[in-house]
């Protein structure tokens, strides 16, 4: 099964800046998943550093390492909005429409 994050934040390394656009993997996610990376028409697969994105309107999501964690906390949400913001010049669009449809396409979701 193949999992879409139509607005997704990409770090490669600590050296670049991260790229903007939508991210595809399949499951299982683990730490070798090559990310299916979609900007500005052009599309490559990559193993990522880091990847952040909104899934939810009051919800972040991260994959370090293979695994994923969900950001549910009211601070630490705002925080990562307005840091997201400043970096883009715009919000993150949310992935999915609530938190348990996230939660099913995301495996190994650890909270935060």
């Amino acid at each position: 099964m193949t999992v879409i994050l139509r607005d997704a934040m990409v770090f490669l390394s600590k050296d670049v800046a991260p790229l903007i656009g939508s991210v595809s993997y399949d499951k299982p996610l683990t730490a070798n998943t090559p990310l299916t990376i979609e900007t500005n028409n052009h599309a490559f697969t990559k193993q990522a550093k880091m990847l952040v994105c909104k899934l939810t309107s009051n919800a972040f999501g991260f994959i370090v390492n293979g695994h994923t964690y969900l950001i549910t906390d009211n601070r630490a949400f705002d925080y990562l909005n307005k840091s997201t913001r400043r970096m883009l010049g715009r919000e993150l669009k949310p992935c999915f429409t609530d938190e348990n449809s996230a939660k099913h396409e995301l495996i190994q979701i650890k909270e935060k």
